[in-house]
């Protein structure tokens, strides 16, 4: 039976501001109540948090002392390298040295404090590393800048494992590393055993990829670090709670993480903004428990046979009969 550890991003108990509500959707709250909140969420057993953002080196003995208290673990820690306007043209693709410097060193701390807390994964989203216009970037010097910096890192704390986190767009109207396929090509370059993916399931969804075919693939090359979950309307990065519109997707990802045998984290990258966030999670990780239960329950053997012959139309009959079977019955 695949059993997954449930973490969640600690964002997902924030204000939740967007450019036509800057004060937040909803209250305020501090790291410790953020932690406070991921604590009493049902299903949970770790959380993400953003070295740069949420904490810093100056606090990592503090930051240990609170996530202990709360009785949680890091599942992983992220770099905050998009939110401050001196990365407005990019960060580890910028053209000033010193601005790709500063991008580097955030990574380099946070690799660092990973060290110090015994976490496994750095997780990378270069989400000012992109484009807006057309004409506005010279792509040779982007991806020149944004590989060197990256490998530099890597290859600089090669006991750390780091895992880039791709995505179509925003803040960049175009990220540069927007697809399975450019992630695969980047880590191609680079070369480090050190260095993998984290898919996203609705950053998947933004740029038409199928997540499960995606992540089989990032599984082929040995390079699925880390998953995060939650859904969105495939035109933007909304976000939502997990199921909420493709439940056929997000049951067929399960499906392969258990056939590929992923034994990783999962985490919850949501933002709930006008409902009860800790209902939202909660509900989440059930929606993940039941999808899990139920590939579990699948007669592995028939679905097999059903894929072998790519009969679509037996494969829906099954699923509907298993998922609706107590409504088919009555």
């Amino acid at each position: 039976m695949a059993k997954y550890k449930y973490a969640v991003g600690v964002w997902a108990y924030g204000s939740v501001s967007d450019r036509f509500c800057e004060q937040g959707y909803q209250q305020s709250r501090t790291f410790r109540e953020k932690l406070k909140a991921a604590s009493e969420s049902k299903g949970i057993k770790g959380v993400e948090i953003h070295f740069n953002g949420d904490f810093d080196e100056s606090s990592v003995d503090e930051t240990k002392q609170m996530i202990d208290e709360f009785g949680l673990e890091i599942a992983a820690i992220n770099c905050e390298i998009f939110g401050n306007r001196k990365f407005r043209k990019g960060a580890l693709s910028a053209n000033d040295l010193v601005i790709r410097e500063d991008a580097m060193e955030i990574i380099r701390g946070a690799a660092r404090a990973a060290r110090q807390l015994g976490v496994e994964v750095v997780n990378i989203w270069p989400g000012a590393d992109g484009h807006d216009y057309p004409f506005q970037v010279n792509f040779i010097d982007l991806w020149n800048h944004l590989i060197s910096s990256v490998k530099s890192v890597v290859e600089e704390f090669p006991n750390q494992k780091f895992a880039i986190e791709y995505k179509g767009r925003e803040p960049r109207g175009r990220s540069a590393i927007s697809t399975v396929g450019t992630s695969l090509m980047m880590l191609q370059e680079i070369g480090a055993d050190n260095f993998g993916v984290t898919i996203d399931f609705g950053h998947a969804l933004q740029v038409k990829e199928n997540p499960a075919e995606s992540a089989v693939l990032l599984n082929r090359y040995g390079k699925l670090f880390h998953v995060h979950m939650n859904d969105n309307t495939r035109d933007w990065d909304d976000d939502f709670m997990v199921g909420s519109y493709h439940v056929w997707e997000t049951l067929e990802f399960f499906y392969y993480l258990k056939k590929i045998g992923y034994q990783g984290w999962i985490s919850l990258d949501i933002t709930p903004a006008r409902e009860d966030q800790i209902g939202v999670v909660e509900h989440s990780i059930e929606v993940m428990e039941q999808m899990g239960r139920f590939v579990d329950e699948m007669d592995d053997a028939f679905m097999e046979k059903l894929l072998a012959e790519q009969d679509a139309l037996a494969v829906q009959k099954h699923l509907f009969q298993g998922i609706f079977a107590a409504t088919v019955r009555g």
